[in-house]
């Protein structure tokens, strides 16, 4: 079942995420126009409203359903949780080509992936490796497996491909088939999973979405596996994953109520913010969550705070210029001026871009993260 969407591959490469060529190869462009998205889309998906979540359904209007599949910039969601946050969906098409051309993917390859969803980045590797390779997905949700499974059966995108699906935790892989020479991840993880390194072969690719930040930023990495069990590589770009099931983040400390420390700040946070430049503060300091501008009591105010419990708040009168803002920090850590020598740092070093970061995970599992070189260390996460 071809793909019948009027050349949605070409779409999907015109609106190419952070310059990615990979449907400039021949053989990717020929996976996208045989794998249809569309038959890995339920008839029934959710739209934000800008509250919430709107159920949709294709027989209310068949139309809007197929521009929602073949929408290339946008994800489809298809699961939403009790706390009205997406559990599953079909990534943006420009962000899974993406994804797919940072695994370096050639004939005969053994691929795992963490996070089947319904099934359709699954069934882009399988074709992209042939009946010679492997692709072994693993998915946490029972119903969401069966019914990846159902629609490799009806596309018939199955034929001929070895393609298997498990139901399970995806950070612990799948030792009984490995080793593997790449690892895919399909959600955010907190931490590279040590099995991941484990069972991919020496020279293998890691390529995963590492959540630094709540709620948006995670760093798409891709690691190559050293014969020592290390793994090192690049960020290649920023994306904002649904988060593993297995692995949330820990409820965040209760806000620090200690006596505030005052001091005053030029760091105009608010221009920072407009321009989208608080990333490299939120990479210097993991778990970094920045809030505002907002208007409060008559000034305007930005927030910051950590899971630690430690928040800051800076503040001018409302309509005034960001000039000797006042700062009060409170908790074990002063955030403010951890964020804001950070941003310094980064501007001094001639504002690095995202992909210029990376990532090292040794044996011990520490994870340090890094910029333009590995001795260059910018954090180590906990």
């Amino acid at each position: 079942m071809p793909e019948t969407h009027t050349d949605f591959a070409g779409r999907i490469a015109a609106e190419a995420y952070w310059e990615d060529d990979t449907l400039a190869d021949p053989a990717w462009r020929k996976v996208f126009d045989a794998v249809p998205r569309s038959a890995f889309a339920p008839d029934d998906w959710f739209e934000w409203n800008g509250y919430g979540w709107d159920a949709r359904h294709r027989a209310d209007n068949e139309q809007d359903w197929d521009e929602a599949v073949h929408a290339v910039t946008q994800p489809f969601i298809t699961q939403v949780g009790d706390d009205n946050m997406p559990t599953c969906s079909l990534s943006a098409p420009m962000l899974v080509a993406a994804m797919l051309g940072t695994l370096d993917l050639d004939d005969g390859m053994r691929v795992f992936e963490s996070g089947t969803g319904t099934g359709w980045t699954a069934a882009l590797m399988a074709a992209r490796v042939g009946p010679a390779g492997l692709v072994v997905t693993v998915e946490y949700d029972p119903e969401l497996a069966g019914i990846a499974v159902e629609n490799w059966h009806s596309s018939g995108v199955w034929d001929g491909l070895a393609l298997v699906a498990f139901v399970g935790d995806g950070e612990s892989g799948r030792p009984a088939l490995a080793p593997f020479d790449r690892v895919s991840a399909t959600h955010s993880v907190r931490r590279i999973p040590a099995a991941w390194i484990a069972q991919t072969r020496p020279g293998g690719l890691v390529c995963a979405p590492l959540k630094i930040g709540q709620p948006d930023l995670d760093l798409y990495v891709q690691l190559r596996v050293g014969e020592d069990g290390t793994a090192e590589g690049r960020v290649r770009f920023p994306v904002d994953f649904m988060a593993s099931r297995t692995s949330r983040p820990p409820a965040p400390a209760k806000q620090a109520e200690d006596e505030k420390r005052c001091s005053v700040t030029d760091w105009n946070l608010p221009a920072v913010v407009a321009a989208k430049e608080a990333w490299p503060s939120r990479i210097a300091v993991p778990g970094l969550n920045v809030t505002g501008p907002l208007v409060e009591d008559g000034d305007d105010c930005m927030w910051l705070s950590l899971p630690d419990g430690s928040w800051a708040v800076a503040y001018v009168p409302q309509g005034a210029p960001w000039k000797d803002a006042t700062v009060e920090q409170h908790g074990p850590q002063d955030v403010w001026s951890l964020a804001e020598d950070a941003w310094a740092r980064w501007e001094a070093a001639d504002r690095p871009g995202i992909n210029e970061y990376g990532l090292s995970v040794g044996r011990d599992e520490t994870h340090t993260l890094w910029c333009r070189t590995p001795d260059n260390v910018v954090a180590v996460l906990n």
